[in-house]
């Protein structure tokens, strides 16, 4: 079986949120760079448009 296209293994997910708690960041995303702009997308999104999205 192939992986998933956004999986990450434990060990980097946990160093990941360790740094970014060290630095005060929130909210963390792994495997970072990817999915921030993924999650970008609904954010600039307005709240009535998302709100009919299909979930």
């Amino acid at each position: 079986m192939t992986e998933a296209p956004l999986s990450v293994d434990p060990q980097a997910v946990g160093e990941i949120v360790v740094k970014a708690l060290r630095n005060g960041r929130e909210p963390v995303y792994a495997p970072g760079l990817l999915l921030r702009l993924v999650m970008a997308g609904p954010k600039t999104l307005p709240r009535p448009v998302v709100r009919k999205l299909p979930r």
